[in-house]
């Protein structure tokens, strides 16, 4: 007997894959064993590996009918930078590919006359959180890779790009996730004198409806929930350890008073100022008191984040609401796809693959909702 087969393809880009590592079954997690297992298992923040044609397997007996394609925006600058820091982000001119990059045209589902045809910024000076050449790069090259397995190995979708009838495309309202499904769309169906005037739509909810982020505006339960795990005792240890490392990085923002809840409650942005200039090979920075960063800060740094998604997502007692009131949102919209899918099945010209350009958040979410065991990822 064959069955039809749902696929779910999750996929998570430049900066934010991870390796195939076991989940801890137990409440509480231990940081040094984390540490312990990135290098066992290989993690590397800034080089994601690519899903791979010769190892793909097909389900036995059965149809692929539908694809939901979710990952992670490609390589961005750090979400927080400094004024006389900006110089040094100048490497996210992307007219460079203009020649290959396919047309798309963005629309906000709340509002038309928020659309637009997309336009490349025609200069190399970042901002903050902009995809830069290396995560255009490396979107187009996760394109091909997909191409490689649903067009060239399984003929699951045409190989020539006459219309967008098999796609549909989802990005967030936040600028990079755009990009991104621009580029690995390019990889997928790339430029040919007969094709490069199809444009393909990528639509977005607006900001206070979007699911793919964690967003308190949309529930305001979500903020109390949060409160209640950054509260907890193995929370505020693991925020009072290496105050001396924690003191010199939060000098070395801008940004930083001690009310800085997004400094404070987190090491994310400190992760991140360090993480996103090892991946582009630049000095790391140093505080206003000439105190500077080391490669084990960055490595420290790292290993906190993913002790923070593993406890706010699934080791914190206060873990299964969050994720119900997180997941549960973006899963909603998820399955409504997936049943319009169902209900299409017998259409000639039905949508195959949906494609979602997202977060990391956006990961956490999936995983957390599904309950997975390895959660070692960003």
């Amino acid at each position: 007997m064959k069955y039809s087969n749902l696929s779910v393809f999750l996929v998570l880009l430049s900066s934010s894959l991870s390796a195939n590592i076991p989940g801890s079954l137990v409440s509480e997690l231990n940081k040094r064993d984390l540490a312990s297992d990135i290098a066992k298992y290989g993690y590397n923040y800034c080089t994601a590996n690519l899903p791979d044609a010769s190892q793909y397997t097909s389900v036995p007996n059965s149809d692929l009918v539908f694809v939901q394609a979710f990952f992670r925006h490609g390589d961005r600058t750090p979400l927080l930078i400094n004024d006389s820091d900006l110089p040094l982000w100048n490497v996210c001119n992307k007219t460079i590919y203009n020649s290959v990059a396919r047309p798309v045209y963005v629309t906000d589902i709340s509002n038309s006359t928020l659309d637009f045809n997309y336009v490349t910024s025609n200069t190399s000076m970042c901002k903050p959180g902009e995809l830069t050449q290396i995560g255009a790069e490396y979107s187009m090259t996760l394109g091909k890779a997909a191409r490689s397995i649903y067009i060239d190995l399984l003929k699951f979708l045409d190989s020539d790009f006459k219309s967008q009838k098999q796609l549909k495309v989802r990005s967030t309202y936040i600028d990079r996730t755009q990009e991104t499904a621009r580029y690995f769309l390019s990889g997928l169906y790339p430029i040919t004198p007969e094709n490069k005037n199809i444009s393909t739509t990528i639509y977005h909810y607006p900001s206070t409806t979007e699911t793919m982020l964690t967003n308190a505006g949309l529930c305001p339960k979500i903020t109390p929930v949060s409160n209640q795990i950054i509260a907890t005792p193995q929370y505020q240890t693991y925020l009072a350890a290496d105050p001396n490392v924690t003191q010199k990085l939060d000098l070395m923002f801008d940004s930083y008073t001690p009310n800085n809840t997004d400094l404070t409650t987190s090491r994310q942005y400190q992760s991140d100022l360090l993480q996103t200039r090892v991946c582009h090979n630049l000095p790391l920075p140093c505080n206003k008191l000439g105190q500077c960063a080391t490669a084990s800060d960055a490595a420290l740094e790292l290993n906190d984040t993913q002790f923070e998604v593993k406890y706010r997502r699934r080791d914190s007692q206060f873990s299964p609401e969050l994720d119900r009131i997180t997941a549960g949102l973006l899963f909603a919209q998820v399955l409504q796809d997936l049943n319009t899918a169902i209900a299409s099945l017998k259409k000639c010209n039905r949508v195959r693959m949906n494609i979602y350009s997202a977060h990391d958040d956006t990961m956490s979410t999936i995983l957390a909702g599904l309950h997975a065991d390895d959660f070692n990822m960003l």
